[in-house]
């Protein structure tokens, strides 16, 4: 196509590419980011002296190339004047910027022990009424305070308005372990429960075409944010009826999300989450149950990290491995294309990562006080010397107590080990069932939510549900015959 070009096409093409500047040294690159990252420090110092994004073309553009071409000539003048300084440019600058900022202050907060806001509303310029949040919280070897966040609040500013601005906030930001890729793949997973589910008529139609399809399943799960398990379980089961699922999205006419299910990416992270979702729900159901305590809890967590850390080496292989994700494996392996695994690699370790922040902020490491661990779960095999100095000698006893020893060793919990020898040796006692005592998930929360939703129906909304809610989940016996007893002259009462 070339042969038949002009000499003057070529001439062109040589003069275009020489002003380029393109060679093996990749200068053009480099000046080309040396142009971008000046334009954001610039678009910084104009937001930190509070002037207008129009200062950035009107003014300091000018000023600079005035100053260059005095000072260094033309040529470099040249170079300058590469240089953006639009006004939109320069606020979408300053977005990027404040994202950052935002970004790193969420991370600091994260790994701070405690932290502390301040907050205060007051009316502009414009009659809008302005939430500010400020933060106070360590950071490495001090104390620092900064802006948390800033928010318009278009109706009230009663405490009920501000508490839900603050409430919002934290809810999206804090605790978020899914890169953006895999959100999107969960959004639009529930986006197609919620299509099918939330007509009567649709429901129908899919039950009808699953039984047509002989498929195993015939109706979708909801996901819900306070109910144990809900989303591992939504996600296995549309990962199982996904083919039918297609079908009823395009009988349905919502091609905009059947096509996600054709994308080979959303394909592949749908199944890596199918199969995390159900590593972490097996792991909530160790953590479940009445009268768990933190020993066992935290042996399930150890057990869960150590194994976390065996396939982020598998996935960070020059081949990446996935064979410890069942379902993103076999999709892998059915593929007879060749395939590029970097990004689906690098979402994946992302994600791990995640996981791990996650699990060190709500389960601390408690190597400082690993002695105290020890001592509960076996007491007669601890070693003395780690202890402190004050309970050294009550476990010498204990240790060398027949007795309790059998006892301890014919299967009687650690609870009722514990409680019965706390008379007889209080301070080692003490400091056992402190560990015991504490919670090691929010489950009987969990259940209690399941009994609140049964007893206060759309029937009964008005009902104050504390007193039936206390009779439903008790385990105390009421003392019925002292009722009966002050009640007897008033049996009607």
């Amino acid at each position: 196509m070339l042969k038949g070009k002009p000499k003057e096409f070529f001439v062109a093409k040589k003069n275009s590419l020489s002003k380029m500047k393109i060679d093996h040294t990749g200068e053009f690159q480099q000046n080309n980011e040396k142009i971008v990252e000046a334009s954001y420090h610039i678009a910084f110092m104009v937001a930190q002296q509070k002037k207008p994004h129009t200062l950035g073309e009107t003014l300091i553009k000018p000023s600079i190339l005035k100053a260059v071409e005095i000072v260094l000539g033309e040529e470099s003048k040249r170079k300058i004047a590469q240089l953006s300084l639009l006004d939109n440019t320069v606020k979408r600058r300053i977005d990027e910027l404040a994202l950052d900022i935002k970004n790193q202050l969420i991370h600091k907060l994260k790994h701070s022990v405690f932290f502390a806001i301040q907050c205060d509303e007051s009316t502009d310029v414009a009659n809008c009424c302005q939430l500010l949040v400020y933060c106070r919280f360590i950071n490495e070897q001090s104390i620092a305070e900064e802006l948390l966040f800033s928010q318009a609040l278009n109706s009230t500013s009663k405490g009920s308005d501000v508490l839900s601005a603050i409430d919002i906030f934290f809810d999206q930001n804090a605790a978020k372990t899914l890169p953006s890729e895999l959100k999107n793949v969960l959004e639009v997973c529930i986006k197609v429960v919620n299509t099918i589910k939330s007509s009567a008529l649709n429901s129908r139609l899919f039950k009808i075409l699953c039984s047509e399809l002989s498929a195993e399943h015939s109706v979708l799960l909801f996901h819900t944010e306070v109910r144990w398990l809900s989303k591992g379980n939504m996600f296995e089961r549309l990962y199982e009826l996904k083919s039918k699922v297609e079908i009823m999205l395009l009988q349905l006419g919502k091609d905009n999300l059947r096509e996600n299910f054709t994308d080979e990416n959303f394909t592949f992270y749908f199944a890596y989450l199918v199969d995390i979702f159900e590593t972490i729900n097996n792991l909530n159901l160790k953590l479940q149950g009445r009268n768990t305590n933190i020993i066992t809890a935290k042996d399930s967590i150890n057990s869960f990290l150590e194994k976390k850390q065996l396939w982020k080496h598998r996935v960070n292989k020059e081949t990446p491995n996935f064979s410890s994700f069942r379902r993103l494996n076999e999709l892998i392996s059915d593929e007879e294309k060749s395939i590029c695994l970097a990004g689906l690699k690098s979402i994946v370790i992302e994600h791990l990562d995640c996981l791990t922040d996650e699990f060190m902020r709500y389960f601390p490491d408690f190597s400082n006080e690993s002695w105290k661990y020890t001592l509960t779960s076996c007491p007669f095999s601890a070693n003395v010397d780690t202890l402190p100095d004050t309970f050294q000698e009550q476990a010498i006893e204990l240790k060398n107590d027949s007795r309790a020893k059998i006892e301890f060793n014919s299967g009687s919990s650690l609870e009722e080990f514990w409680v019965k020898y706390q008379p007889i040796y209080p301070e080692i006692s003490n400091e056992a069932l402190q560990v015991l005592v504490q919670f090691s998930s929010t489950y009987l929360c969990e259940s209690g939510f399941s009994s609140l939703a049964i007893i206060k129906t759309k029937h009964r909304n008005r009902l104050d549900v504390e007193s039936d809610l206390r009779c439903s989940l008790s385990n105390i016996e009421p003392n019925f015959k002292k009722l009966s007893k002050e009640k007897c002259c008033q049996p009607s009462h």
